[in-house]
């Protein structure tokens, strides 16, 4: 669960749900603040390859199965991150990944001097409704604050 700051209201925590699969695989989200509605808008799946699994195998599946990315990086000589544009629940213009939009997001690692895949990372992100949420807490803790002071004003008036 959330580790917890002594003190901290609990309508700002950010909620992170970890699970491992019976596989070794690793699944973790992440949700919004109570602020913003406890939504979901983080998932990381993580994968390592015991068994010699072609590297090029693990791409083709991931575009066979997603389509062509919107962004392609190749990190070194094999390994890469693709990018897809995704559309934000916090209704953003149009279709659009990075800062400011949602995305997924795959990384294949190879294994080391070989043609096997070592690591499959993916992540669903959210990222319009993640700074949504930042920018809802920020609010809140300014008018809790604007709040307090005002009631700590004396309604006598002090000479």
């Amino acid at each position: 669960g959330p580790r917890e700051t002594p003190g901290e209201d609990r309508r700002y925590f950010r909620p992170v749900l970890k699970i491992r699969l019976q596989d070794g695989a690793t699944i973790k989200t992440q949700f919004t603040s109570r602020v913003s509605g406890s939504q979901l808008f983080l998932i990381i799946y993580e994968q390592y390859y015991s068994e010699g699994v072609p590297y090029k195998e693990v791409i083709q599946k991931l575009e066979q199965k997603y389509g062509k990315p919107d962004d392609l990086h190749k990190i070194s000589s094999r390994s890469q991150s693709a990018t897809y544009g995704l559309v934000s629940a916090v209704k953003p213009p149009n279709k659009a990944y990075g800062p400011g939009g949602a995305f997924f997001k795959t990384h294949v690692t190879p294994r080391y001097n070989s043609d096997f895949a070592e690591k499959l990372d993916i992540a669903f992100n959210d990222a319009t409704l993640g700074y949504h949420d930042e920018a809802a807490i920020h609010e809140d803790r300014k008018d809790e604050a604007r709040r307090q002071f005002e009631e700590s004003k004396s309604d006598k008036v002090k000479f």
